[in-house]
């Protein structure tokens, strides 16, 4: 058991010296379209750009979350946040259907329509993909299309016969043909981007566990007020990107600001009143 964390340390090691040495510079001197933006995924076992070109929802998106990943990490280096953002200016202006909604599947390289179907698979990428953009930048616009998507999926895609997702339908939402409506995958994306969602209430709800134990003078109703401010700063700063901040200060600027406002309306008489834990204890024999 003791060379565990060596171990541990060590892989860690690897994993560092590759992304930085290999993985990152690689896709930064080859994946980027500097003709029409987006990516360019298709290389041979040289790192030659082969004749397949032609651009596909889930490997544009996926390289956009990688850029975008990178930049949240590495925050002192803007090349990741440029090839990030370079990446959703294409998503946005050749994948998004204006008349219908959602991402098209397939484009060619200068972003001319192949396949405009819609893939629940892709259409999920997009969600997390453009929600880590947003919480890696603070670009607004991933936020606004990912909510956009979502409620699509909802609208068009949800089963509330049978349950779950159809995975593969039509440019109009239609559900395609019989044959590949269902699919294996659906359900799992939707349960991952459903988890991301919901840690726009993560801080609420330790929030509360919080103020119970570590904070002797709270009072319920205090306690209710923290806990609704938390998420009333959680949403703001998710979506309307209040006082500057980007997402990733989410969890901690609504925590703070919840354990404050509560922890202050504990001490005071407004609301309906009743006895703290010091209270409490005080008048016990």
């Amino acid at each position: 058991m003791n060379d565990v964390l060596p171990r541990i340390n060590d892989a860690y090691r690897q994993m560092k010296q590759h992304l930085e040495g290999g993985i990152l510079p690689f896709w930064m001197e080859n994946g980027l379209d500097r003709e029409h933006e987006g990516y360019l995924t298709c290389f041979d076992a040289e790192g030659r750009t082969t004749d397949n070109t032609d651009k596909y929802l889930v490997t544009q998106t996926r390289m956009i979350w990688g850029m975008s990943a990178a930049f949240f990490m590495y925050p002192q280096k803007h090349e990741f946040q440029k090839a990030a953002r370079q990446g959703v200016e294409f998503l946005l202006n050749h994948f998004w259907d204006e008349e219908h909604g959602g991402w098209f599947w397939k484009v060619r390289r200068d972003g001319g329509l192949i396949d405009g179907a819609k893939l629940v698979y892709g259409q999920s990428f997009a969600i997390y993909t453009l929600s880590q953009y947003t919480l890696s930048t603070g670009d607004a616009r991933g936020l606004d299309y990912a909510q956009r998507t979502f409620d699509r999926l909802q609208l068009y895609c949800a089963d509330t016969y049978r349950g779950g997702y159809h995975e593969n339908l039509e440019a109009d939402w239609s559900v395609c043909a019989p044959g590949f409506p269902g699919g294996d995958r659906k359900s799992l994306d939707i349960l991952e981007l459903c988890y991301k969602v919901a840690t726009l209430l993560v801080a609420p709800l330790f929030l509360l566990f919080f103020m119970a134990i570590f904070v002797p003078w709270s009072t319920p109703f205090g306690t209710h007020v923290g806990t609704v401010f938390s998420v009333l700063v959680a949403v703001g700063v998710a979506y309307f990107n209040i006082l500057g901040l980007t997402f990733q200060w989410m969890m901690p600027a609504s925590f703070v600001a919840g354990a404050i406002v509560g922890g202050l309306v504990s001490l005071t008489p407004i609301g309906p009143r009743s006895k703290s834990r010091t209270e409490v204890s005080e008048k016990k024999p």
